[in-house]
């Protein structure tokens, strides 16, 4: 019926916001996937559930990038009572609308055959035409009736036509499918009354299959064909079954990011697709560089930036692609602008180099303003963030690792042990959680494990091992020693563990060119470290917390102790032993400013479980391939629980 429309009531439909449905193609609806379809889709929530770890809300921007209905309007659809005949106060509506086909019966019902018979005559686009265009768009297509038969429920908000685009009708059409699902499943129909093709589009779209980015320009409709269709879900039977691919999280509801204004996107900031356009590719097409529409910006793309397709291409996952489309438009935007700055600096240099004294031009007025100076070291700044290497620092595999290691998801189990580098040091999911969490102590066998890999390394160097890292087990003996009298027993069990740590299975540390010693200690759920520096015959104090005069008193004593305890081991241990460890009780104590290194924590988990020395790095490697299929739903899923329990 479509194909049919004369210029005016094409130009009718537009007027009245449903100009989206001109774009259908599809003559039938696919009834293979209903069944799964309803039982992915739960009518009170809105919530479409493909499995336990995808699931998405389904939203009346959902329904307008389908479609493009009138969407984000207060005015809600009201429909026609329906109470008894004698006491409807909109009898006399239904009546009139009966009367207008010939019927006399108060009970009769309009055949969808008297609207497809007279629409195609209304070639005006007149009154009547919008009327029973919409009529006729619901009740055989948005929300079908069982018996081909038109829904009267609607009449109301037609009376007035040019109030037809002012009513959400994007919202009513999810109404009536919930409205549908709810009496399919409780057995009261037997016939699917809801738009099953909505429902089908807004999943193939959501659901990345077989890693085909589909083209998501409004209304999603134009991109489908029966044979498209047809072709999906047979593909999709090849599989498991319905469901299998990647959940998108960025990408959908389209419209749900863009401005509204009189039921409308404001303006059309997507290309339609070209008739010939296969589904599955990208239109979308940035011209221009500002746009005189409020609320939108337009820039184009230079030619050494890469496209949205290229892109996609070589993205691992979802979040790099993401992460990459964020580089590109950031040096996109920065570079226009430093560009509109360069030409305004050169325009005032060629002023300066004049001989003559021209009038003082706007341009240099502008830069004789002190705040114009403030703004530009602003934009400077803001560019060097973006192009900060530090932000930079964590390649792909490293942050899908930290990702997988250092998450709280429901689905992981906290005892899975993630390093292991034999019994006791043994590293498991709960103990890294610690390491994301910089308001509490990282787990001790995350330090000890982190010693023993850089005592390991250590060994590998070409002049010998110079650093000598200590775990966290000493820290106890140390602290006992400090603060009793009647210590022998203690300070020969301190003793014990600082060999232990040199004679480890995997290490068999020599001591003899050590210059310096890490020793972390553990002080009220707090750690620091003494870094014992024999070369330069001092000690380090590191900590990224500032402290009082009591409390640094409190670590100068363990200083002294540790000096004086560190010297005798030392001294008994080493075939010559030179002064620099004989004059160790007087050394002095330094604070070195440290700050906060986030990423260093991100690092370590990641060096932790791709060490050689991790018996179980294969099978830990090997769960992450799975992981990427669903990080970014563990993403989402980690990030709300963070927001609740800030909230709380």
């Amino acid at each position: 019926m479509i194909k049919t429309f004369s210029d005016d009531q094409i130009k009718a439909v537009k007027e009245i916001g449903f100009g989206g449905l001109l774009s259908l193609k599809v003559k039938r609806t696919a009834t293979d996937m209903l069944s799964w379809l309803v039982d992915c889709f739960d009518h009170g929530s809105c919530m479409f559930t493909i499995d336990g770890k995808k699931d998405f809300v389904v939203t009346e921007f959902d329904v307008y990038d389908v479609f493009c209905l009138p969407c984000k309007t207060s005015k809600k659809v009201e429909e026609i009572s329906r109470c008894a005949n004698v006491i409807n106060p909109d009898y006399d509506l239904k009546v009139k609308w009966r009367s207008h086909f010939g019927l006399m019966g108060e009970n009769d019902q309009i055949p969808l055959g008297f609207l497809e018979s007279k629409i195609p005559l209304l070639v005006d686009g007149g009154e009547e035409f919008r009327q029973l265009f919409i009529m006729h768009a619901f009740s055989s297509f948005l929300a079908p009736t069982s018996n081909r038969t038109v829904d009267l429920r609607i009449v109301k908000c037609l009376v007035d036509v040019n109030q037809i685009r002012i009513y959400n009708w994007s919202k009513y059409v999810l109404d009536r499918l919930c409205e549908a699902v709810k009496s399919y499943k409780e057995g009261n129909i037997e016939w699917f009354c809801g738009c099953v093709l909505m429902l089908e589009i807004i999943y193939f779209h959501r659901l990345r299959f077989r890693n085909v980015v589909l083209n998501s320009t409004i209304p999603l409709i134009q991109h489908w064909t029966d044979v498209d269709i047809r072709d999906r879900i047979r593909n999709e039977k090849l599989s498991k079954g319905f469901g299998c691919g990647i959940l998108e999280f960025d990408t959908y509801p389209v419209s749900e990011k863009l401005q509204f204004e009189d039921g409308q996107v404001v303006c059309n900031q997507f290309k339609e697709a070209p008739v010939n356009q296969t589904s599955g590719k990208e239109s979308v097409v940035y011209e221009g560089v500002r746009s005189n529409v409020k609320g939108v910006i337009q820039f184009e793309l230079p030619a050494s930036s890469m496209s949205n397709e290229e892109i996609r291409s070589i993205a691992i996952d979802e979040v790099y692609e993401k992460f990459l489309l964020m580089k590109r438009d950031l040096e996109v935007v920065s570079n226009f602008y430093m560009n509109e700055l360069k030409v305004l600096f050169q325009t005032r240099k060629s002023n300066d180099a004049s001989t003559s004294t021209p009038p003082m031009s706007q341009t240099d007025l502008f830069f004789m303003n002190p705040r114009v100076h403030e703004i530009v070291d602003e934009i400077v700044s803001l560019v060097n963030w973006s192009s900060n290497k530090d932000m930079k620092v964590l390649d792909a595999v490293v942050q899908e690792l930290v990702d997988y290691c250092i998450s709280d998801y429901h689905g992981f189990d906290l005892n899975e042990v993630l390093v292991s580098f034999g019994k006791p040091f043994e590293i498991t999911r709960n103990e890294f959680l610690s390491l994301g969490a910089p308001a509490i102590a990282i787990s001790s066998v995350i330090i000890d494990c982190w010693a023993m890999l850089l005592n390991e390394n250590q060994k590998s160097s070409a002049h010998g091992p110079q650093k000598l890292y200590f775990g966290v087990s000493q820290s106890a003996f140390l602290l006992k020693v400090a603060n009793t009298d009647s210590n022998t027993q203690d300070i020969d069990k301190l003793f014990d563990i600082w060999s232990r740590w040199l004679f480890i299975p995997c290490n068999d540390f020599d001591i003899a060119n050590v210059e310096l010693i890490f020793v972390p200690i553990l002080l009220n759920e707090h750690f620091f470290l003494i870094v014992v520096n024999l070369k330069e015959e001092k000690l380090q104090f590191i900590d990224n917390m500032s402290y009082d005069t009591k409390y640094m008193s409190e670590v100068e004593k363990f200083s002294d102790v540790l000096s004086d305890m560190l010297s005798t081991f030392l001294d008994q241990r080493l075939p010559q032993s030179n002064d620099s460890v004989k004059n160790m009780i007087e050394y002095t104590l330094e604070s070195p400013s440290v700050s906060t290194r986030r990423t260093l924590r991100a690092q370590i988990a990641a060096t932790l479980v791709l060490s050689d020395m991790n018996i179980v790095r294969d099978e830990v490697l090997e769960k992450l391939s799975e992981f990427r299929l669903i990080r970014s739903q563990v993403a989402k899923d980690v990030f709300d629980g963070i927001k609740k329990k800030t909230k709380q």
